[in-house]
């Protein structure tokens, strides 16, 4: 089978969701790699594209002049798919362009930085008919698909309440070494307006409708900024009421010490949990 013709945005050197797609589409044996803009700083992206093997004449310095040099590529020889791992601020430029030059999309998440710019990209994928994916990795476990086969199939009987959590205690140790205004999650205008909601939390949020098939309608939220100098939210806690009769709560926290990667949901019905 012929291999999806795949580029990336952003995902060079040291980056870590870039390397997690780059496994991800090794692992299903589906893409290859062929070009793309690797770093925001040209010689740190072809340094990269040599490292991987990557043809340096399909390494680009901008997306302007990935979306220029692809085009002049042949379709058959041309990059189909765009894989979008840079900080947050960007997905939505980026997006757009691949769109509106047809390019296939692989975003990841979140999709953009505001609801106008998501609607604006929900327009565009109606429009060229291409495919627009955002990622959330966890719906790719093998527990978590188990998990939903049981809901979905009734085996746990009617939801009666939902609880997922998700637990980092990563940003402590920058606190104390006062070096947390460098980190890029922590600001507004490259992260959004959320940090452990936005970033981490949203993966809970993203399990609880994909395991069960309910929708959120209605949100009460509790977030902590914890630190005064970072206007952003580092801990947080969020009541849910869904389109039945379950209530469910998500906890997260960025400033738990001593977790690592804590994510956790838990489901219970009326004949098991």
């Amino acid at each position: 089978m012929e291999k999806i013709r795949l580029g990336m945005m952003g995902g060079g050197i040291g980056a870590f969701i870039g390397d997690a797609h780059r496994r991800g589409s090794r692992i299903s044996n589906k893409y290859e790699l062929i070009g793309g803009v690797f770093n925001d700083v040209y010689e740190a992206g072809k340094e990269f594209a040599t490292q991987e093997g990557i043809d340096l004449k399909r390494t680009y310095a901008t997306i302007d002049d990935f979306i220029k040099g692809e085009l002049a590529v042949p379709k058959d020889k041309r990059i189909e798919a765009v894989s979008i791992v840079t900080p947050n601020f960007l997905h939505f430029e980026m997006a757009k362009k691949c769109l509106e030059n047809g390019f296939h999309v692989i975003c990841e998440k979140p999709m953009t930085m505001t609801i106008n710019e998501a609607e604006t990209l929900q327009k565009l994928v109606k429009k060229t008919g291409l495919t627009f994916a955002l990622l959330h990795t966890y719906t790719g476990y093998p527990l978590v698909r188990q998990m939903r086969d049981m809901i979905r199939s009734g085996e746990i009987g009617e939801i009666q309440r939902i609880d997922a959590q998700y637990y980092q205690g990563w940003i402590n140790p920058i606190v104390h070494n006062g070096n947390i205004e460098s980190t890029w999650r922590l600001n507004p205008k490259v992260s959004g307006v959320s940090s452990c909601m936005g970033d981490i939390g949203v993966h809970a949020f993203n399990l609880i409708e994909y395991t069960t098939g309910l929708e959120v309608e209605k949100v009460l939220s509790d977030l902590n900024k914890i630190v005064k100098t970072v206007n952003i939210d580092l801990d947080g806690t969020v009541l849910l009421r869904f389109n039945s009769n379950a209530k469910g709560v998500i906890r997260s926290s960025q400033v738990a010490t001593g977790e690592e990667n804590n994510l956790s949901i838990a489901v219970y019905g009326s004949k098991l949990g």
